[in-house]
């Protein structure tokens, strides 16, 4: 798999964009199997900026709710990678696809 692959998309919501503003930390849907040094080198690939800080959080794909909510997930679809790239700011727009 190729780095730019890992990156998915960008996750753009209310709370990503207050946290975007305040502590210019931006938020990515990145593929399961990736890690931190992967993501790192594939987003400095892509914006050309230095990553300073990486957490990463896997996310829960509910696909219907019923008597036992536990069954009716879908683990590890995919990671949400908040990243910090040392102040700078990048622009979402630009590397869109």
């Amino acid at each position: 798999m190729h780095l730019i692959d890992l990156i998915i998309a960008p996750i753009i919501t209310e709370k990503s964009e207050l946290i975007m503003n305040e502590k210019k930390i931006y938020t990515f849907e990145v593929h399961n199997k990736a890690t931190k040094p992967q993501i790192k080198k594939a987003l400095q690939m892509i914006y050309g900026e230095a990553v300073t800080k990486i957490n990463v959080a896997s996310i829960i794909k509910q696909f219907g709710r019923g008597a036992k909510p536990s069954r009716s997930t879908k683990r590890n679809c995919s990671k949400k990678a908040m990243v910090y790239f040392g102040g700078n700011e990048i622009n979402y727009a630009m590397n869109e696809s």
